[in-house]
């Protein structure tokens, strides 16, 4: 399952079984901070922000949901911060610092079930100056992959860590491969940017490089 994408080559997924223990997870987290009785004491001050900091954030849209982020960057003017979402793989800008708690220790040692991913093989068709997917792009990527059963190839993994993968869903009962359809439509082009994993390179338990 898809939980997050920005573009063709930035997207997050997530197996069915790493899902169920997410949602277990953070029903868990949400509990903790949505009733703590000493919230005040949680509140992270300014004395005590720092870049990379892990803490957790109250979501934008839903207040009785947090999320779990690491501080890019602190604004004083505006007492705003500037977050990476770790298991969204997502941005937020100006999040007042007053959202912010400090995170618990079982709840930072959790590990991070998303899994940062890009699909192979193609670069942008026209892309934008900074040589990125364009708004047409990004969109019919994203409308491509909503609410759809998904399933990926691992073919390489990049120095970031990101896999390279091709993509496939299951669409008015239709098998695509996203990667091809991009292609089809003109959207992307194709390039030669990883390697074929052979199955004595991947972990015999994870099925990972």
């Amino acid at each position: 399952m898809i939980v997050s994408a920005r573009h063709p080559h930035s997207f997050f997924l997530q197996t069915i079984d790493d899902l169920t223990q997410s949602d277990n997870f953070f029903s868990k987290m949400n509990e903790f901070y949505n009733r703590c009785f000493d919230a005040q004491r949680l509140v992270i001050s300014k004395a005590a922000l720092r870049i990379n900091l892990c803490c957790v954030t109250r979501d934008e849209t839903e207040t009785d949901v947090w999320n779990r982020a690491q501080l890019l960057e602190y604004h004083p003017e505006t007492d705003q911060c500037s977050l990476l979402l770790v298991d969204l793989g997502t941005w937020q800008e100006c999040v007042p610092r007053s959202n912010l708690r400090h995170i618990l220790v079982p709840f930072r040692q959790e590990c991070v079930r998303s899994v940062p991913c890009r699909l192979a093989s193609i670069a942008p068709a026209k892309p934008e100056k900074n040589g990125l997917w364009n708004e047409y792009a990004i969109k019919t990527f994203r409308n491509v992959i909503d609410n759809v059963p998904t399933e990926v190839e691992v073919l390489d993994r990049s120095a970031n860590g990101s896999y390279f993968v091709n993509l496939f869903v299951t669409t008015h009962d239709t098998f695509v491969c996203v990667n091809d359809f991009l292609l089809y439509h003109k959207i992307a082009l194709p390039i030669d940017d990883c390697k074929i994993l052979k199955p004595e390179e991947l972990d015999p338990i994870t099925h990972e490089p």
